[in-house]
């Protein structure tokens, strides 16, 4: 990553372009896929408060 390191208050700060790190959906397959996955998200989020939930496996869960 190029980008200039500012100081400010003594703490090192850079800028981040958003854009830079965007990426858009180019198909309806991956709209479905995108949709399942934040509302797979919101439910771990919803269980957290219920449960504690070891996210770490939710790799092997959704197989990757």
């Amino acid at each position: 990553m190029k980008s200039t390191v500012q100081f400010k208050n003594n703490t090192p700060t850079i800028k981040v372009e958003r854009r830079d790190f965007e990426t858009w959906t180019t198909n309806q397959r991956q709209n479905t896929r995108l949709l399942a996955g934040n509302k797979l998200i919101t439910a771990l989020n919803e269980l957290e408060k219920i449960h504690p939930t070891a996210r770490m496996f939710c790799n092997r869960l959704t197989n990757g």
